[in-house]
């Protein structure tokens, strides 16, 4: 999965998600962690040293 696949991807919930992106991180030779955590909200940030970027994943009900 790239990361074009995982904008458009919905999961069942937040675990999934995490997994999902912190898999195609892995797969670049990066990673990826979860800075904020809070209710259906979770931030995650690409640690290297290369370009990174945020990503948000909320809860969609």
């Amino acid at each position: 999965m790239e990361m074009e696949e995982l904008k458009l991807k919905r999961w069942t919930n937040g675990k999934e998600a995490v997994r999902a992106i912190k898999d195609v991180a892995l797969a670049q030779g990066k990673c990826a962690i979860v800075i904020n955590r809070g209710g259906t909200i979770r931030l995650l940030q690409c640690d290297s040293a290369g370009g990174c970027h945020l990503i948000p994943i909320s809860a969609s009900l």
